[in-house]
């Protein structure tokens, strides 16, 4: 296919084993290219929530936009690959539709108990004796929405929170604040590292070492190699010039990586063409692009070994590269690198062309080629991985799954559009992952981190694209839960603001400037963030050499059971006002409604406030309640007020320990 104004730009894809629209499934829904490339998605095959397997008999492509305005649209070709063997077909089918069949006993049951027919409840609830919902989840909903026990409902609160620990899922994907803080460390002598940008940051996670090496100031590459020890608080100089020690020579736009295992450190690549400015980086020794650093017992000294002595592609590696991305499997001893801009080369079309996935064992140190980018004119003709080459990606490994996630960077064409993929080396399987779509274009400025055992990818964008940089957001954080696949988006936490002397907002908002060019490391062990340098391309500021930690702060089980409790007790409240003296029910509010509220929290303490208010105003049609109106019938319109705090309640609980969220007369069709 030759690009062409009436090829397909974005589409989407519908499958499933009848026609209509309620038998299809969303399968993907994806950008193509107008090239002459070849480009394999993989189809989703799973319902989006219980992840149960599907089969496709009827596939539906509909294209949305063409790549030229005012065109219409053509396919010129689609292949479809998968597997077809009839036994494991029909085991998948049977699957689905039990799964189905169980899924619309949920909503039935859920349709009954939400209209009152209990009865009816009761007995299809027997008869199939499935298990819709936590057993404290239903004693729950009989206290609350049919008894009107809210004594008794807070206590199953706080027993479904704390015994029961249904509360935690939800703790776990609330969005976590982000807490920011400017470190303040001690030099080495009167000496830290000077501002800069494209340089390389590792960790030791065991030690609590940070390691800086090389980069920008703006003026010319540096070659010193620095250590900072988080528990000190302290800056440390190994090298002022790796070179005269052995290692690399000055450079910028390297990779670097630390081996736990053995406790070595990665250099590998450099960026050797010419800056814009005029100015060129300092004579490269050798054209030596690969080294190891081998740490000595303190963490603060090593030894540099040259691996390859004229470019890693003399040993079967990468040609010269920059801005590419390493990871280290400490499991199975290998390094791999992937992407990066290639010195002196060019994809078919003439731009700059980008180097594939390759991976270096740590034991035997030789090279294994994985894939290259498909662009490339000079590589094999078919790519089954096709997975696009880029720079200003980030990648991180996944050892519980083996998988390795892709995630965003950019490439010379305008119309490249960021994306995210998984990708496991032992099976060459990918998996193309939707990216949100708040931060879909951001992704070619971000800094990537994963902690394993939360299962967690962190994404961290300091601005909205390193190529435009006329505005200026406070720094954006996503976490991608990689079970879940689930998106979340946190937000900075900002104190009470009051412009400085200093005039510079950053400052006064205890906020890093946005910047690019900086790297960002995760201490898995405490759970912290530091980044360091970076350029903010601001008029006057110079490379930056700002050092900052930062920390996500999630909510806890205690924090939303005080939530719940809250809501429980304001509703209890509002009750009170309709049926008890109002001395009572200010008691109950000055004590049980005041001790759950967070007087920090502006919104909380003004409907505290609110409440009061309420009082007054309900006093005398309570007086009127409480000398006759009937207040221990339960009426429509009260089932259905505690109905809604039912529902509110819900929103803390494991969505697999309750009803589901889906009503059944939303996908009743009109008729």
């Amino acid at each position: 296919m030759k690009p062409h104004p009436c090829n397909v730009s974005a589409f989407k894809v519908y499958g499933g084993l009848g026609t209509k629209d309620s038998e299809m499934h969303e399968l993907i829904r994806g950008k193509l290219r107008d090239d002459d490339i070849p480009q394999t998605f993989t189809l989703n095959y799973k319902t989006a929530g219980a992840g149960v397997p599907f089969a496709c008999r009827y596939i539906k492509i509909c294209p949305i936009l063409p790549h030229g305005s005012s065109y219409n649209m053509s396919i010129w070709h689609v292949g479809v690959s998968g597997i077809g063997e009839e036994g494991f077909v029909k085991s998948v089918h049977e699957g689905y539709i039990k799964h189905k069949d169980t899924l619309a006993l949920h909503l039935v049951l859920k349709h009954l108990r939400r209209s009152n027919f209990l009865t009816a409840h009761a007995s299809l609830l027997s008869q199939t004796k499935l298990r819709t919902e936590h057993p404290k989840i239903t004693r729950l909903h009989d206290a609350l929405v049919l008894e009107a026990d809210l004594a008794t409902t807070e206590e199953l609160v706080k027993s479904i929170a704390e015994d029961e620990g249904l509360f935690e899922y939800c703790a776990r994907v609330s969005p976590p604040s982000c807490v920011w803080k400017k470190m303040s460390p001690g030099a080495d002598e009167g000496r830290a590292p000077v501002g800069r940008g494209g340089h390389q940051l590792c960790i030791d996670v065991e030690r609590g070492v940070v390691y800086l090496f090389g980069g920008w100031d703006g003026a010319k590459n540096l070659s010193d190699f620095w250590s900072y020890t988080i528990a000190t608080n302290q800056w440390k100089l190994i090298h002022e010039d790796t070179a005269a020690a052995g290692g690399p020579s000055a450079r910028s736009c390297h990779n670097m990586v630390y081996c736990h295992t053995n406790r070595t450190i990665y250099v590998l690549g450099q960026l050797k063409e010419q800056r814009a400015n005029g100015a060129n980086p300092q004579p490269q020794r050798a054209d030596a692009d690969f080294f190891k650093c081998s740490l000595d017992a303190t963490g603060q000294g090593g030894t540099w070994t040259l691996l390859s002595p004229s470019g890693a592609d003399s040993a079967a590696g990468p040609h010269s590269i920059s801005d590419h991305q390493m990871i280290v499997d400490e499991e199975n001893s290998l390094m791999y690198v992937f992407g990066g801009r290639m010195e002196h080369a060019s994809d078919r079309d003439g731009g700059p062309a980008y180097s594939g996935m390759y991976s270096f064992n740590l034991v035997t140190e030789t090279w294994t080629h994985i894939f290259h980018d498909p662009a490339r004119h000079d590589g094999p003709a078919a790519n089954p991985i096709n997975i696009y080459s880029r720079t200003g990606h980030g990648m991180v490994l996944y050892q519980p799954t083996n998988e390795i996630f892709i995630v965003g960077g950019r490439r010379s064409n305008p119309r490249w559009v960021p994306d995210m993929y998984s990708f496991t080396h032992t099976t060459l399987a990918t998996q193309r992952i939707p990216v949100d779509s708040s931060i879909i274009h951001s992704i070619t400025a971000s800094r990537v981190c994963i902690d394993e055992k939360q299962g967690e990818i962190y994404i961290l964008i300091t601005q909205q694209s390193e190529r435009d940089r006329s505005r200026a957001d406070p720094v954006t954080f996503m976490t991608y839960h990689i079970n879940k696949k689930l998106w979340v988006r946190s937000e900075p936490w900002v104190g009470p603001f009051k412009l400085g002397a200093s005039g510079d907002v950053w400052e006064d908002l205890e906020l890093p400037r946005p910047r690019s060019a900086h790297q960002v490391v995760y201490d898995s062990a405490n759970k912290m963030f530091y980044m360091f340098g970076g350029n903010s391309g601001e008029d006057g500021i110079p490379r930056l050499n700002d050092l900052w930690s930062m920390r996500l702060v999630r909510p806890t089980v205690k924090d939303l059971l005080r939530k719940a409790l809250l809501a429980v007790r304001k509703f209890r409240f509002k009750l009170m006002c309709d049926s008890v003296p109002p001395f009572e029910a200010l008691t109950y509010l000055q004590t049980q409604v005041s001790g759950v509220v967070d007087n920090d929290d502006e919104d909380e303490a003004a409907e505290l406030r609110g409440l009061l208010s309420y009082l007054l105003s309900r006093t005398s049609d309570g007086d009127a309640k409480m000398n006759g109106a009937d207040d221990t019938k339960m009426n429509e319109e009260s089932r259905k007020e505690r109905r809604q705090l039912f529902d509110f309640l819900m929103q803390f609980v494991d969505p697999t320990e309750r009803e589901p969220e889906t009503e059944l007369r939303d996908i009743v069709e009109n008729v």
